[in-house]
């Protein structure tokens, strides 16, 4: 039967095992519990991150307790990290549960198990440079997607010193206030609802809006009507389950 290449946070389990079943969860929809103040409680569900299952057995050309050994080094780590099945075209961040076993007979054999606190998978990660006062297109194929705009040279508008994007032809609009009229770094994290300029935290204007974007073609354009601007990037990573 033919089993995929399986990495975690970098490392390829395949290198010093055979992958002997994958037993990949799915979110579901569990209940709140939550109490709201005063005896409320807040009903309703809220989707789950599922937990998965990963039976190794060790290669007869390593030690299998050295390879054992090694693969619980890999596992200690206290930060969800890229799980990624070669065959799915999607990773998911995952951090061990702590419940590592073996069978007796098979020594050569382990099953460890993974929890995945965010339920979503996360897709193709792109870069496009957009040059200064220019537009760039680029299409989505999932209706979801993390964006991340960053800029070593923003320099603001001197009619109300924003600098910032348009999406689609000004469906959505995302601006920053800059403290000073001298280019700076400004980052925007959309995905985290964040943005930095000259490395501190700043706010979107008022009349701004996080893009939302549904799966097809798009455009984002640079306002960049103060004079100097530098080119910016748009990292994009769609977001599926």
């Amino acid at each position: 039967m033919f089993m995929p290449n399986v990495t975690f946070d970098g490392h390829l389990l395949n290198s010093l095992f055979f992958i002997g079943a994958l037993d990949i969860g799915y979110p579901t929809f569990e209940p709140n519990d939550s109490q709201a103040g005063r005896g409320a409680v807040v009903g309703g569900t809220h989707v789950a991150g599922p937990t998965h299952a990963i039976t190794l057995v060790a290669k007869p050309a390593h030690d299998a307790r050295s390879s054992i050994t090694t693969l619980l080094e890999w596992l200690d780590v206290d930060v969800p990290c890229p799980l990624v099945i070669s065959n799915e075209g999607k990773t998911r961040y995952v951090i061990p549960t702590g419940n590592v076993t073996s069978d007796p007979d098979s020594p050569d054999t382990v099953t460890f198990e993974l929890s995945q606190p965010d339920p979503l998978c996360y897709g193709e990660t792109r870069v496009l440079t957009i040059p200064a006062a220019g537009t760039v297109s680029f299409a989505t194929e999932h209706p979801m997607c993390d964006l991340k705009l960053e800029t070593e040279g923003a320099v603001r508008r001197a009619s109300d010193s924003r600098y910032g994007f348009s999406f689609d032809n000004g469906d959505f609009e995302l601006y920053v206030a800059l403290p000073r009229a001298a280019s700076m770094p400004v980052v925007i994290d959309c995905a985290r609802g964040t943005a930095t300029a000259d490395g501190s935290p700043t706010l979107i204007t008022f009349d701004s809006d996080w893009p939302e974007l549904g799966a097809g073609n798009h455009t984002i354009t640079m306002d960049a009507s103060g004079t100097g601007a530098g080119t910016a990037t748009l990292t994009i990573t769609e977001r599926l389950y």
